[in-house]
C-alpha cells in the first residue's frame, strides 16, 4: 500500500514533467510537433470548480480522540460551497466525506475523481476537517492527514 500510495502522489508531478518536455522539444526541434490531445483536452466554456470536503468527529480506533464539530464544519463547508455566496456548485462537483464515509479508500478515489474531472484552468478544493499527525519514527517525520480508519500504530499503513 505504501509503494502504491507514493507512486499515486509522484503521478501528477511525472505527468506534469512529461507534458512540459514533450512541449518545449518538439517547439525546439522545429518539427512542429504538438502534444497529443488527451482525453481532458476537451474544449470549455468556462471553469469549472470541484471539491472534496472532509469531516471526521467519530474515529474508528479508540487511541485516536474523538473531536465534537468536525463533522458538522465540513457539512458547513460544503452548504456553502453550494450557495451563492460560495459559487453555488452543483451537487455533482462536491464529494461530502463525512466520519465512516472519510475512510483512506474512499478518499484516495476522490481524489482521483478530481483528477479525473478537472481540466486546465479549473478549480480544486480540498477541504480537511479532523486530526492530522506527525509520525515521528520516519525519517523526515512526514505529517498526515488522519483519516477515519487510520491505524493509530502506524499512519503509513
Amino acid at each position: 500500500m505504501r509503494k502504491l500510495l507514493l507512486l499515486w502522489l509522484a503521478f501528477p508531478i511525472f505527468l506534469a514533467a512529461q507534458t512540459e518536455k514533450t512541449a518545449v522539444t518538439g517547439a525546439a526541434a522545429g518539427k512542429g510537433a504538438t502534444p497529443l490531445p488527451t482525453q481532458n483536452s476537451k474544449p470549455k466554456t468556462q471553469n469549472s470548480t470541484r471539491a472534496v470536503v472532509v469531516g471526521i468527529s467519530d474515529y474508528q480506533d479508540t487511541h485516536i480522540p474523538d473531536l465534537k464539530y468536525a463533522h458538522r464544519d465540513a457539512e458547513a463547508f460544503a452548504a456553502w460551497l453550494h450557495s451563492p455566496a460560495g459559487g453555488s456548485l452543483p451537487e455533482d462537483n462536491v464529494q461530502l466525506l463525512i466520519n465512516e464515509k472519510a475512510t483512506l479508500g474512499q478518499f484516495v478515489a476522490s481524489l482521483d475523481w478530481l483528477v479525473e474531472k478537472s481540466l486546465e484552468g479549473d478549480q480544486v478544493i480540498i477541504y480537511f476537517s479532523g486530526h492530522g499527525d506527525v509520525d515521528t519514527k520516519l525519517f523526515g517525520q512526514p505529517g498526515f492527514l488522519l483519516l477515519w480508519n487510520t491505524a493509530p500504530e502506524s499512519y503509513m499503513n
